[in-house]
């Protein structure tokens, strides 16, 4: 199929990720159908990229108005197929899951996995669920998050309805087998968009005068900043055509700042060690005193290597062998033998990763390669052989 014959769907393309989708996938000669709710961005976009783009509008929790979308899109394909579904529209309003408003949480499920259903089948004929049309079956996009994987607090209702959609993306990709259509998930970190600056304007003063005050308004500024350094809209863009035409696409792509920091360590370590690792650093926790809850030991002062007064903690961690450790990098070889005779089976290669972070050194920088956390016990008592492969997550 030429390039200049394929069409698809974007949901949310009038800022943020959906608009730069839109723009690499009509710079790259594909028609793009793209969701606005208002006459004035479908305007917009319209002359913004030409004759590529034609505006569907309708809000994507209206399910009468999302069907007029579909059947707009199936008159101008004719009998072809759709080349791909880009489910991106979505929101997020964050709050405490104990004082949040009902309304607010269910409507922010409403809007980021319920209406993605409504999208879903709304299209699904015109990417091959209806037989009668001609060409290859189309691929859906799922746009997920970090959120998807990994609860962060005060954004419950999102990570929620993101969790939702990681698992509907993964029953929908087995049953669309029969149609010959593909699902895919793709969950960015920090991306460059307008919704930080939405972010700004919320209004946190209901939550003023819980336990969370404070505590809100220091995780929005964070994400705020973050987010305006994240990639740009873009890049998922690349990302998003990239699935859409590799022959051997992934069922999940992640693309994060900051990697290893925002998704892969959050993925190794032990929930329990970064839920203090999270309390911690915004203060929703007393951290607890005395003996570490990682090794069974006192924290390390000293360095890595064992000196000063954590060389029983240090000692666990220079037997994880180092490839090197300048300004935070840390490496450990394949195969490497754990000693555990007095911190137990708990002290494993993700642990001496993350007691980097509970030392307070220099932020971690990058890791290779990564645990696979799989032990295989050897013939010396109370000693563990662990499997270090490089994994890509």
């Amino acid at each position: 199929m030429q390039t200049r014959s394929r069409a698809v769907v974007v949901t949310g393309a009038s800022s943020g990720i959906g608009w730069g989708t839109a723009k690499v996938l009509c710079a790259r000669g594909v028609r793009v159908f793209g969701s606005v709710r208002r006459q004035a961005d479908a305007d917009r976009l319209a002359a913004e990229f030409g004759a590529a783009f034609t505006p569907l509008i309708f809000d994507i929790t209206d399910e009468a108005a999302v069907h007029r979308g579909a059947t707009q899109a199936a008159a101008a394909l004719g009998n072809t197929t759709l080349f791909g579904l880009v489910n991106n529209a979505g929101i997020a309003a964050p709050g405490p899951l104990l004082h949040q408003p009902i309304a607010e949480f269910r409507y922010q499920l409403e809007v980021n996995l319920v209406a993605q259903l409504t999208v879903t089948q709304a299209f699904a004929p015109l990417l091959g669920a209806d037989l009668a049309r001609q060409g290859q079956p189309g691929r859906i996009i799922n746009i997920s998050s970090v959120g998807g994987k990994i609860g962060a607090p005060f954004v419950g209702a999102y990570v929620a309805a993101k969790h939702g959609l990681e698992g509907m993306s993964e029953s929908l990709r087995r049953e669309l087998m029969l149609y010959g259509i593909d699902v895919i998930v793709i969950g960015p970190g920090a991306i460059a968009t307008p919704i930080w600056d939405k972010a700004e304007k919320l209004d946190l003063s209901p939550y003023e005068k819980t336990g969370y005050g404070p505590i809100v308004a220091k995780v929005r500024d964070y994400m705020m900043a973050q987010g305006r350094h994240g990639f740009p809209p873009e890049r998922v863009g690349e990302l998003v055509w990239h699935a859409l035409t590799t022959p051997h696409p992934r069922t999940r792509y992640a693309l994060v700042p900051g990697k290893f920091m925002n998704w892969v360590l959050p993925r190794v370590l032990p929930q329990r060690l970064l839920d203090r690792t999270l309390a911690k650093q915004l203060g929703l926790r007393r951290e607890p005193t005395g003996r570490s809850r990682v090794t069974g030991h006192r924290h390390a002062t000293g360095d890595l290597g064992g000196a000063g007064p954590g060389r029983a903690t240090g000692e666990r961690i220079h037997r994880c062998q180092r490839i090197s450790h300048p300004l935070g990098v840390f490496a450990i070889k394949s195969h490497s033998d754990l000693d555990h005779r007095r911190g137990g089976p708990q002290c494993y290669t993700a642990l001496a990763i993350g007691a980097l972070m509970a030392f307070e050194q220099v932020p971690l920088l990058r890791i290779t390669p990564v645990p696979k956390s799989v032990f295989t016990p050897t013939a010396a008592p109370f000693s563990y052989r662990t499997d270090i492969d490089s994994v890509e997550y």
